[in-house]
């Protein structure tokens, strides 16, 4: 089963939600605000269902919210009309446009075959000078596990690796936490 569809899933469990996982994100939020200059233009990557670009947006932020999954991006729009919303693959953006972060959360873990070079590579051709990176992954005891739920593959990090992996790929690490009671981790990083 595709990411694709295990969203569509998502969206047919919860036809009239859009909250799947905001009071996860809020506290994450408001930190990522706190490294960002005022007015600054945010990719976020893997938008859903839109709930973290209408936070960003409605915080003096100007969004663009991409996703591969068609039925995230016709809800997100729903959800918020006032964010630029797009079906695109993160990969195949073009880098006219320079963005001062990036968010990224929960959606990672889902990139195994992508390869962690290429990853960071696009994000370093869309994001300005000491641009910051918000991501997340799934923790994992073992050193880059991957978890299969659902039929899909879903990479697992150990802190040290997921560390290493920021840090080798051009990223000064900005921060590091635990969430989720230590199931998933986050870093915020800016480009060296």
């Amino acid at each position: 089963m595709s990411i694709i569809n295990i969203f569509k899933k998502i969206i047919q469990k919860r036809p009239n939600e859009n909250d799947y996982g905001i009071n996860l994100s809020i506290p994450s939020l408001k930190k990522f605000l706190t490294y960002l200059p005022p007015n600054p233009m945010i990719l976020n990557v893997g938008c859903g269902i839109g709930q973290d670009s209408k936070f960003l947006k409605e915080n003096g932020c100007y969004v663009l919210g991409v996703d591969s999954s068609k039925e995230m991006i016709n809800r997100a729009k729903v959800y918020a009309p006032e964010v630029k919303f797009e079906l695109q693959d993160f990969m195949k953006l073009e880098p006219s446009v320079k963005y001062d972060a990036i968010w990224c959360s929960r959606v990672f873990h889902h990139m195994v075959n992508i390869g962690p070079e290429k990853f960071f590579g696009q994000a370093k051709n869309l994001l300005k000078e000491k641009g910051v990176l918000y991501l997340t992954s799934v923790a994992s005891d073992t050193e880059r596990g991957e978890i299969i739920k659902n039929n899909l593959v879903i990479r697992g990090l150990t802190e040290n690796s997921f560390k290493s992996m920021v840090m080798e790929n051009g990223f000064e690490i900005l921060d590091f936490n635990y969430w989720d009671d230590r199931k998933g981790m986050e870093i915020f990083a800016r480009v060296k």
